[in-house]
């Protein structure tokens, strides 16, 4: 099996730690009650990998939460979960040409038009005022009409029938371009809808990198070999070759039709929509096919598959103007894109400010910067708080900007997305007297082993 193939990664996590992935084997509803257990196991915190094996109705399995923790991104990259910003914001600049292949196990069975119908699959209604079930792992595959260059990003999929979805464009980034320009031609334009990828493909789908370089180049580079693609059946574009379920079709030119509400990462049911038409032409799945769902909401996966690669650009971005950078971190208390906590070894005073500027220079999601010292660590969102609560004075130490582009789906910015943005400086003086309470290290260590002996197992799900 290659290491491409997202069933490889899951058997992976499951040799590496069982504590990571939960099999559930009681009958459970693809309404509501696959969407209920996930946000119980995140309340006790947890949130390890789940199959739903017994979905009612179906007897296709459900995979989800692929992408909730951080542990399981920093297996995909092989790194410790400290390195995992660093180490994407390295692969990322390593692009791989793709390497296209003969053939996919995803053409085991291939539906053509009138066979198609997505509702033999068990996809998920996920919250109370969502109209529809929605596809929330759809990765759609794309190609620019003028140059060629391939994309790829997640778009919600609303079903409004066995054949056909409502799709929102929301993010206004590539393919709402792409569309645009095909429509001003009067044409439809050609995609594909993938589900189940492996995670370092579903990372290079977020990366933000320039209009000219094919996400697939960027896949490879994550990957640390080509990205093996096979072309579409009966579509103009080369597909990734290890996907679970495929959709081929188009999104309609001059179509628009109601779409959502849909509960959204911000925790919110979200009414903004571009109202586009997909209509798939062809549908194929590999033997005994596996169906993801991305935990949709304000979940961990959903948040924290838009935080990585935010973490990564800014990590890029800062160590050009900050020397003593140590870490960045885009929690999900911030929805995995609106806060950011920056530590640093600080050696010339205003250092935290320029740091902030440069994140909001960077990154025009972000709502809030947090600067600290090389002692706070940042990935612990107590210790942040109480560097702003004893390093920080709003008088000298806050910055403002009022009236810039934000995002459209935060329900606090105007209609037309524009919103305020504030850093905090919670960084010391340099020539601060206040010296941190501090233990022997020898003694840390004998509290771990007092408190853990080698060998006792952690308890790490409810």
């Amino acid at each position: 099996m290659s290491q491409q193939d997202w069933r490889s990664f899951i058997q992976q996590v499951e040799e590496s730690d069982h504590f990571q992935v939960i099999r559930v084997k009681d009958e459970i509803s693809p309404a509501y009650e696959m969407t209920a257990f996930v946000a119980e196991l995140e309340s006790h915190g947890t949130s390890p990998l789940v199959i739903f094996e017994n979905v009612k109705g179906y007897s296709i399995p459900v995979v989800a939460n692929l992408l909730g923790s951080r542990t399981r991104m920093s297996l995909a990259f092989k790194v410790k979960e400290e390195d995992l910003s660093a180490e994407y914001s390295r692969r990322i600049k390593s692009l791989f040409p793709e390497k296209v292949v003969k053939d996919s196990p995803a053409h085991f069975r291939i539906y053509a038009e009138d066979e198609i119908d997505i509702l033999k699959f068990p996809i998920l209604t996920h919250f109370q005022d969502d109209p529809a079930p929605y596809i929330t792992a759809g990765l759609i595959v794309s190609a620019d009409p003028d140059t060629g260059v391939t994309s790829m990003g997640y778009h919600r999929l609303m079903i409004k029938g066995g054949d056909r979805f409502g799709i929102s464009l929301h993010s206004r980034k590539r393919l709402w371009d792409y569309q645009r320009r095909a429509e001003e031609r009067g044409k439809n334009l050609p995609v594909a809808c993938i589900l189940g990828v492996h995670p370092l493909i579903s990372l290079a789908s977020i990366g933000v990198i320039p209009s000219q370089t094919g996400k697939y180049e960027v896949a490879g580079g994550l990957l640390g070999e080509p990205l093996e693609v096979v072309q579409g059946v009966n579509i103009p574009l080369r597909i990734p070759a290890y996907g679970e379920i495929v959709l081929e079709g188009e999104i309609l030119a001059g179509v628009r039709e109601p779409e959502g509400p849909f509960g959204e990462f911000t925790g919110y049911s979200s009414y903004r929509s571009t109202e586009h038409v997909f209509v798939p032409h062809i549908l194929y799945h590999r033997e005994n096919p596996l169906y993801q769902s991305i935990c949709a909401g304000r979940s961990a996966e959903h948040n924290t598959l838009l935080a990585i690669p935010r973490e990564a650009d800014l990590f890029q971005a800062l160590s050009r103007s900050i020397p003593g950078l140590r870490a960045v971190h885009v929690p999900l208390s911030g929805c995995g894109l609106f806060h950011a906590y920056i530590s640093m070894k600080k050696t010339a005073e205003g250092q935290g400010k320029q740091a902030i500027l440069t994140a909001l220079g960077v990154d025009h999601c972000l709502k809030l910067v947090v600067a600290v010292d090389e002692d706070v660590n940042v990935y612990n969102e107590s210790e942040v708080l109480w560097a702003v609560s004893t390093r920080f004075q709003a008088d000298k130490d806050l910055v403002a900007v009022h009236g810039t582009m934000g995002v459209i789906l935060d329900p606090s910015a105007s209609e037309n997305g524009l919103t305020a943005r504030i850093g905090i400086d919670a960084t010391k003086a340099l020539h601060a007297k206040a010296v941190r309470c501090r233990i022997p290290d020898e003694a840390k260590d004998f509290a771990k082993r007092l408190i853990a002996p080698p060998g006792q197992e952690k308890l790490t799900q409810i």
